[in-house]
């Protein structure tokens, strides 16, 4: 398996670590092999020598102890015990409130001689609050560690909330009792802080923790110092391959926190299912005479992340650590990877029918809130869906390049505008630029153009968050390596794409642009890095997946949420994801008839209460006809409440895969949950 420049094995009687080129004293050029014993002697303790390599140069030892949720008085006794019984690496952040006690347990263990402060890689982590502020946060965690350095210094969440105080963790709220987000400074300014602690000497290693593959990518094309760590939640119900494997692909350690899962903990602050009572996990386990602890812990070590199990108690201590005398099979192994549920468990938290039915943006053009989507809509049905379409009153057309048919909507409005059914000037006409075009922002626009036969755009958005190798203007095919696995594009911040979307509003191609299938920390990072702020982000929502906190943090900045699958892809969907339906929800059904609806009408409804802008798609004229008629009726509040009490979580438009409940594909999806600690207070944020 490769990790950068390194190559990573783990048996059952030793570790192999061979290295190439990290260059400086830390590692020489030619390749090394460290041996171990099966368990711990006396002479030697395993977990020193088993570790990896980082990008950066420096050893982090694979096993490690995370210090969340540990009582103060009941750390010293804690880390003593774990350097006795071979830990080495110990993980703690400025959110837990406990560095400082974990630092006078260092000092006492320094001071008895049980270990030097060379043997030990210590962690922490910089908190929300402290983006604007990192080499105050840095050095309060040094005096609170009594350190002289940091071995790894990470981002905690990929957020930045409101400064209040260095070292205070506090989260700021508003009148209303709403975190306090921070949209001035951008990822790319707090990670250009954090590489200036490493040439300062203050920290060895720098990282970023619970960043998808979107917000990765984008730290890897603006990074100087590359990150040698993303620390993110991985276990058995939880494995997110796509991530971990991406991570290995470009150089990064991934490091596994919540690694058994939560366990007890988890599922008694969250109400979270424990993989470790899955019966394929406990068979498995008395196969190797081993707990099923034991085997979730091996399990991630073969697959070489970083794993962190949390404990105060000794004999879980103990028990955690020794996980380096067997193996487990290549067969079990597979069994385990089907246990995958893709289910986190470390996580948390009107208007009158509209006048005009339009809402205006923040680039001042108005946008009608009903569109018609022509995703999957075929070229020669083109002309007679729009132009019947415009006869109904439609004004709102969705396309993007990838839908491949840009040509096909050109010509039907050319169609639409000879024959005197409506001027340009009355249309509102989106269009998406594709992943493979991220560095030929310019010449895509012009394509599209071209193509729709438009002078210029009402709305462009970014398709995705993410950049592919490119395969030439307009032609949005995927480059795959030798091995089948997309050609992802590290070289192209989306910052860098932003600044040249801007360009179109300054050449008057483009009137608004925005985003889609932004999450929280995307568009928060947007909003800090953008002269021209993003009109809309065009998101999956619907009374399956209502993404509430998303769909509130964008409207509070001013940007305008577009619903695309407002319906949660009715048959389409479940024919090509294998999806359930919400407009078979009985819930949804009973409440149309009292409004003497269809589900349809009903869940279209719902979702421009909610003020967001819904583009439903379709090419049967009956449900056009249909979708549009959802202006002479209002929900009460009462059924507002109980369709928001339908949430699944469940995203049914995923390219990636069937959808799974409360969880979404890593590649595709940007999920990710945050906790953020302070008040008690739980946030999910899921996209």
């Amino acid at each position: 398996m490769e990790l950068g420049t390194n190559r990573f094995e783990v048996q059952p009687s030793r570790v192999v670590l061979h290295t190439t080129g990290v260059g400086g004293d830390k590692e020489s050029e030619s390749e090394r092999e460290f041996h171990s014993t099966c368990c711990l002697g006396k002479e030697e303790k395993l977990a020193e020598k088993m570790a990896i390599t980082l990008s950066s140069g420096f050893k982090m030892p694979i096993m490690g102890l995370g210090v969340w949720r540990v009582e103060r008085n009941a750390m010293t006794d804690l880390v003593v015990n774990a350097i006795k019984l071979g830990y080495r690496h110990f993980d703690c952040a400025a959110i837990y409130k406990n560095e400082a006690e974990l630092g006078e347990a260092l000092e006492f263990a320094f001071q008895q001689g049980l270990v030097k402060r060379e043997d030990l890689f210590i962690t922490t982590k910089l908190w929300n609050s402290d983006h604007g502020h990192v080499l105050d946060a840095c050095k309060d965690s040094l005096v609170k560690l009594k350190l002289d350095y940091l071995d790894l210094y990470l981002i905690h969440l990929p957020i930045a909330t409101k400064h209040t105080g260095v070292g205070t963790t506090d989260s700021a709220l508003d009148a209303n009792g709403v975190l306090e987000i921070d949209t001035t400074i951008s990822l790319e300014t707090t990670w250009h802080a954090m590489e200036e602690l490493v040439s300062m000497g203050l920290v060895r290693s720098i990282g970023i923790s619970n960043f998808d593959i979107f917000l990765t990518r984008d730290c890897l094309a603006y990074s100087k110092v590359k990150p040698s760590v993303n620390q993110i939640e991985a276990h058995p119900y939880f494995q997110r391959e796509d991530l971990v494997k991406f991570c290995q692909k470009h150089g990064i350690c991934v490091t596994a926190h919540t690694p058994l899962g939560g366990a007890a903990a988890n599922t008694e602050w969250f109400g979270s299912v424990s993989c470790l009572e899955d019966p394929v996990l406990v068979d498995l386990a008395k196969n190797y005479n081993k707990t099923p602890a034991q085997l979730a812990l091996r399990w991630g070590i073969q697959r070489k992340t970083v794993v962190i199990p949390k404990t105060s108690k000794f004999e879980r201590l103990k028990e955690n650590i020794e996980v380096f005398d067997f193996e487990i099979s290549a067969e079990d192994m597979d069994t385990i990877k089907r246990m995958d549920l893709k289910l986190r468990t470390n996580q948390p938290a009107e208007e009158t029918l509209a006048e005009k039915m339009a809402i205006t943006l923040s680039s001042g053009f108005k946008m009608p809130i009903m569109g018609l989507g022509v995703w999957r809509v075929e070229g020669n049905a083109m002309k007679d869906l729009v132009v019947n379409a415009i006869k109904l009153g439609y004004r709102h057309f969705d396309c993007a390049a990838d839908y491949k048919n840009e040509a096909e909507v050109g010509e039907a409005l050319e169609f639409a505008f000879q024959q005197g059914l409506v001027k340009r000037e009355d249309l509102f006409i989106t269009t998406k630029l594709w992943n493979s075009d991220h560095g030929h922002v310019l010449e895509a626009c012009k394509d599209s153009l071209m193509k729709l036969k438009l002078d210029y755009l009402d709305l462009y958005l970014v398709h995705f968050p993410i950049a592919t190798k490119h395969t030439g203007v307009g032609t949005t095919d995927s480059a795959l390596d030798a091995n089948g696995v997309l050609e992802i594009d590290t070289t192209i911040s989306l910052e860098t794409t932003w600044h040249a979307m801007e360009e179109l509003v300054s050449m008057g191609l483009v009137r608004s642009i925005g985003i889609s299938n932004f999450d929280i920390f995307l568009t928060r990072d947007c909003l800090a890095y953008s002269k021209v702020k993003p009109s809309v982000n065009q998101i999956e929502t619907h009374p399956y997946f209502q993404r509430e906190d998303l769909v509130k943090f964008c409207q509070k900045h001013g940007i305008c949420v577009t619903a695309h699958t407002p319906l949660g892809g009715a048959a389409a969907n479940t024919e090509w994801f294998g999806s359930v339906s919400c407009l078979e929800d009985p819930v949804l059904v009973d409440l149309a008839k009292n409004y003497n609806k269809t589900p349809a009408q009903l869940a279209l409804r719902w979702g421009i209460q909610r003020k967001t802008v819904v583009i439903p798609k379709t090419s049967k004229f009956e449900r056009l006809k249909e979708n549009i008629e959802v202006f002479d009726f209002e929900i009460s509040a009462e059924d507002m409440d109980t369709i928001k009490r339908m949430d699944r979580k469940l995203r049914t438009n995923q390219p990636a895969g069937k959808p799974q409940e409360y969880a979404s594909k890593d590649l595709w999806s940007s999920a990710l949950c945050v906790t953020l600690y302070s008040h008690a207070s739980f946030l999910l944020w899921t996209n």
